[in-house]
């Protein structure tokens, strides 16, 4: 979801896909989002065109702060999990 200017859900968010890279980054690691609800905060932040809190975003932006996933890339011996990870996102 993607927020793509400040005004209410129907007018400010739109469902996007984005492509996969090619390749991961050191300290990357690719998400596959199973869940990716839309909660208060997420529409007030689109409704403000990126205000969370103290944190502005500029427009546009990927909408969202909560989401479940299941890690399924990793670069070869950057860390091994034993556990499940909680997801953190970068805003921006």
């Amino acid at each position: 979801m993607k927020c793509i200017r400040a005004g209410p859900a129907k007018e400010s968010l739109e469902l996007v896909s984005e492509p996969l890279p090619a390749a991961l980054e050191w300290g990357e690691v690719l998400v596959t989002l199973q869940l990716a609800p839309i909660n208060p905060a997420d529409l007030y932040t689109a409704r403000t065109g990126g205000v969370y809190g103290d944190k502005q975003s500029a427009v546009p932006f990927v909408a969202g702060h909560d989401g479940v996933g299941v890690v399924t890339k990793v670069i070869q011996h950057w860390f091994h999990i034993t556990s499940p990870l909680p997801f953190v996102k970068e805003y921006g």
